[in-house]
């Protein structure tokens, strides 16, 4: 019975690694590695982060860490609040204030949108397992064109989204290196009312 149980739980574990990267195959390999190197990023960002302000390190400690909860996507599409939280970047930590994004599918796919404020971000979101989804995409100054991921090495970014709470999402972006203001970027997400 245990033996049973135990080759049951790794073939389901091989079955959801491989799904996995198949996910990733999009991806650049370097941008294959910064997913890969997820966690080394986050504790690294939190280092560089110790230094700044005290509640805002607490708050963000809090939010990286509510465990990941089954995604449905009929739960994701449509309007949030966003906003974008820096590690250890040139300052050692940013809470920036709440913008509009937006979850849409659009044909077979779908896209997290941050559709206000100076930068402008569209990511294609990719299933990697039950509780998490693959973003990549590119980010954009306002008033600028959106480029699709893998035309501007600097400004594609990549990440894991997940869900935290019935009305709120974290994403983590490892190592983004658009404007070079942080080593680790959390994105808090709250259902808009």
């Amino acid at each position: 019975m245990r033996r049973t149980a135990l080759l049951c739980a790794l073939t389901c574990f091989a079955a959801a690694s491989a799904f996995a990267q198949d996910a990733l195959a999009p991806l650049k390999p370097a941008d294959r590695t910064r997913i890969e190197n997820l966690a080394a990023s986050r504790d690294n960002g939190l280092k560089l982060a110790a230094s700044g302000n005290a509640a805002e390190l607490t708050a963000v400690k809090d939010l990286l860490a509510q465990p990941a909860l089954p995604l449905a996507e009929k739960t994701l599409v449509g309007k949030w609040r966003c906003r974008s939280i820096q590690l250890g970047g040139i300052v050692p930590l940013t809470t920036n204030p709440f913008y509009e994004c937006r979850i849409v599918r659009e044909r077979d796919a779908l896209f997290l949108e941050k559709i206000t404020g100076g930068t402008r971000r569209k990511s294609r979101l990719v299933p990697l397992d039950e509780r998490r989804l693959l973003l990549y995409g590119a980010s954009r100054p306002a008033g600028d064109p959106q480029q699709p991921y893998g035309a501007d090495d600097y400004r594609d970014e990549v990440g894991v989204l997940q869900r935290i709470g019935p009305a709120r999402l974290r994403a983590e972006l490892p190592e983004p290196r658009a404007y070079n203001s942080a080593r680790h970027e959390v994105i808090e997400l709250l259902r808009a009312r």
